[in-house]
């Protein structure tokens, strides 16, 4: 349900809350802004308008957020362990399995041959996200002088000028 109105019209309270209601579900199923704002018939910065004006909304805009996010790791997950049935093909066509004849002598067509693809790349990502040892290692180095001729002398003289404490 799209929410129509004429331009430079207000929307009232009840036509807020369906298109927020509306935004929050397509949110949640698409994990994408855009597509959940055109779902709801509404721009995207009205959602941010909202986001910052309206902390209920602010709080269900959190929370739709954070089911999309793992809607995403849901589905990298799934492709990295399980993987996606891909077409198995050769010199450009598609590869199938010879025919197979029935007791009956029904002839099956052959159907198409298909191999499971799994990805390496988001198993990688997946990993690097949950497990320390796995992500990049990164240093530091900084290199410099640093002229310390004098420093005791200005730091002494510093705290010769400090008012004395008799309390």
């Amino acid at each position: 349900m799209t929410i129509h109105r004429r331009k430079g019209q207000r929307m009232t309270a009840d036509e807020r809350k369906a298109a927020q209601d509306l935004f929050i579900k397509a949110m949640e199923n698409t994990a994408n802004v855009r597509a959940a704002c055109m779902q709801a018939g509404i721009s995207h910065t009205m959602i941010y308008q909202w986001a910052e004006h309206d902390l209920e909304f602010s709080v269900r805009f959190k929370e739709a957020n954070t089911q999309a996010n793992w809607l995403l790791f849901g589905e990298a997950w799934r492709r990295a362990m399980t993987g996606e049935e891909e077409y198995v093909i050769s010199m450009g066509k598609i590869v199938y399995k010879p025919d197979s004849i029935l007791s009956d002598g029904t002839v099956l067509k052959g159907t198409p041959l298909t191999i499971r693809k799994k990805s390496d790349k988001l198993l990688e990502l997946l990993l690097k996200a949950r497990l320390p040892e796995f992500r990049d290692k990164q240093s530091l180095e900084v290199t410099g002088n640093i002229d310390v001729t004098g420093a005791k002398d200005r730091l002494l003289a510093k705290l010769a000028a400090l008012p004395d404490d008799e309390s």
